[in-house]
């Protein structure tokens, strides 16, 4: 399924429902940047507060209520390259990571307990973003967001997350302009680049009397068969493309397939079935399975 990015040009931005974080959480931010690089944020709230956003020198900076918390070095946000900022709170502790085309140029972490809210996509407090975000993930107890469009009409950003709490574009074109397609999801095959994991939950589960999805061998952009990988999966009404399921910690087996059974599957139905990250993944693709 092709899906779509948002494109800013110094102007508007996507305004969601306020995301508010006091405990633990998870943001992934997937953006793809423009030939030269300016001031520019990428999440954040209004009035300023919570926010991530990069600069000229390449460098970028995560702020959770009040002071910066983590200001990189520069030239680690580079011009025409797709990137993922990825931060997570465990207790008090802040994990980060960038990464340049898929691979990790920064990481480490920071102390901090303070609150996190955002309600701007592509903007913080007046600070405009020039680019294209692919995918903006926000996970925390009772409100988990994954903004990740396969439409390129409109002026809604869709939360495929299950919570509905869609963004709405403001400021930015409406003559399709808006949205572009973010290279590789043309793809009908399951593609992610998920990195191996460890976990306890099986490879597969059982649901009496509904329906088993059982994937391909699934493998990333490169080839490589990603075996013993722990995957989420959106499953879509074939006909509709409405979310019908969600199902997370599923882990591949030694052979790279992975089998998971709900009772929201019925046997015998074709879906389409979308293989992610654990928080983010880039530009994975649909494949159409029919239950057993």
């Amino acid at each position: 399924m092709p899906n779509f990015a948002v494109v800013f040009d110094n102007s508007g931005n996507v305004s969601i429902p306020t995301w508010t974080a006091t405990g633990d959480f998870t943001i992934a931010i997937d953006f793809t940047t423009e030939a030269s690089l300016a001031t520019d944020g990428l999440v954040g709230n209004n009035p300023a507060g919570s926010y991530v956003a990069f600069f000229s020198s390449g460098r970028y900076q995560i702020q959770m209520s009040t002071g910066v918390n983590y200001d990189s070095a520069n030239s680690l946000v580079t011009p025409s390259t797709n990137h993922i900022i990825e931060f997570s709170r465990v207790g008090s502790t802040v994990s980060y990571s960038l990464k340049d085309e898929g691979i990790v140029v920064d990481s480490g972490s920071f102390t901090n307990a303070q609150t996190f809210s955002i309600d701007l996509l592509g903007d913080t407090a007046g600070l405009v973003y020039e680019g294209k975000l692919n995918r903006v993930v926000l996970d925390r107890v009772g409100d988990s967001r994954d903004y990740y469009s396969s439409v390129d009409t409109g002026s809604i950003w869709p939360d495929i997350g299950g919570g509905a709490q869609d963004g709405t574009l403001v400021g930015l074109p409406t003559d399709g302009s808006q949205w572009e397609l973010i290279p590789g999801t043309e793809s009908t095959g399951i593609i992610s680049t998920q990195a191996p994991q460890n976990s306890s939950i099986a490879a597969s589960t059982s649901v009496p009397g509904a329906g088993t999805i059982t994937t391909g061998v699934l493998s990333n952009n490169t080839g490589t068969e990603l075996v013993s990988t722990e995957f989420i999966f959106n499953v879509y009404d074939a006909s509709t493309g409405a979310l019908v399921l969600r199902e997370t910690g599923v882990i591949s087996n030694g052979s790279g397939v992975a089998t998971f059974t709900n009772a929201a599957v019925s046997p015998a139905v074709e879906y389409l079935v979308h293989a992610e990250n654990v928080s983010i993944s880039d530009h994975d693709g649909v494949a159409r399975i029919t239950a057993t």
